[in-house]
């Protein structure tokens, strides 16, 4: 099976056979895990939101039908398959796919064109880590792994591993930290080494690696925030025509956006709002305009000199 028709494939799996495992997807395609992993790399980098809880699912926000893409799951697909070369065997393979994506797309994803870069921030060895990590949710074991923080500090965590995930361009290992006693969330990319230790620990009943993920903005947890964000200028249009959050509700109003969302992830959300510059004001809650206002008057500090 070509790499095009594999990919689908896949997601197909995925999508009908809801905790699917690597091995029966590996059998189904004629493939090795391996390769899976290389594959499943490839498609949460082409943004749709897969994970791991028991077997492979994909988030309840992701909309993709069997066999009914949207012309927003095809772009997606397209970014997939971007670096795939269309010499030799794979050329009439590629040559018949485009052609049909053509014909039944709009008028932007038809044209020849278009260029669409993976999101993905990871480098390609973290997959490595998919089947440790795997194989110790699988048996209950707690794993030991190296981890490096966003402040630089190295240390040795014990986690027992609730899942995986794909967000904000990369993998994320989500579990219960002993050393915090808390569940947090572990960028692959900043793990050094993975040991599975031989204790055993209990998931909490009824938890949900979607239902804890679907309040976060992006990928970080916290406080659950009543936001609201004043737009003006081009931010105006880049607010009304794209989706943000499940929650969100968007008032245009003469010459500005009223935005409102609940959600959790302080740094997440006030990144966002930043990102906007000078044409989007947080309005609410007053203790996350604070903290926005810290940060800026920090980072104005680095140039008042």
């Amino acid at each position: 099976m070509k790499k095009l028709s594999r990919l689908l494939y896949e997601l197909s799996l995925i999508q009908c056979s809801p905790g699917i495992g690597i091995d029966r997807l590996a059998e189904k395609c004629g493939v090795s895990k391996r390769t899976i992993y290389r594959d499943l790399n490839d498609i949460a980098a082409a943004n749709f939101p897969i994970y791991y809880d028991r077997g492979y699912r994909i988030l309840n926000t992701a909309v993709l039908p069997p066999l009914n893409l949207s012309p927003e799951e095809i772009i997606n697909i397209y970014a997939v398959l971007q670096n795939v070369s269309a010499d030799g065997a794979f050329g009439p393979v590629i040559k018949r796919v485009i052609d049909k994506i053509r014909r039944i797309t709009p008028s932007p994803v038809k044209s020849q064109g278009i260029f669409f870069k993976q999101t993905s921030t990871d480098p390609p060895s973290i997959t490595r880590y998919f089947e440790s990590i795997e194989r110790a949710q699988a048996r209950g074991k707690v794993i030991s792994i190296e981890y490096t923080s966003l402040d630089g500090r190295a240390g040795r965590r014990n986690v027992h591993p609730y899942g995986l995930v794909f967000l904000n361009h990369g993998w994320y290992l989500i579990g219960y930290c002993e050393t915090r006693r808390d569940i947090r969330t572990f960028r692959l990319a900043r793990i050094g080494k993975i040991r599975i230790l031989g204790r055993t620990f209990e998931k909490p009943e009824g938890f949900s690696l979607n239902d804890y993920l679907s309040d976060s903005w992006q990928v970080f947890r916290g406080p659950l925030r009543d936001i609201k964000i004043r737009f003006t200028g081009t931010a105006m249009t880049a607010i009304m025509t794209t989706h943000h959050h499940p929650s969100e509700i968007k008032k245009k109003h003469e010459g500005f956006v009223i935005y409102e969302a609940t959600a959790r992830g302080d740094d997440d959300i006030i990144n966002w709002v930043l990102s906007f510059g000078k044409n989007a004001e947080l309005l609410e809650p007053e203790e996350l305009r604070e903290k926005l206002k810290l940060r800026l008057k920090e980072t104005l500090g680095l140039y008042s000199n």
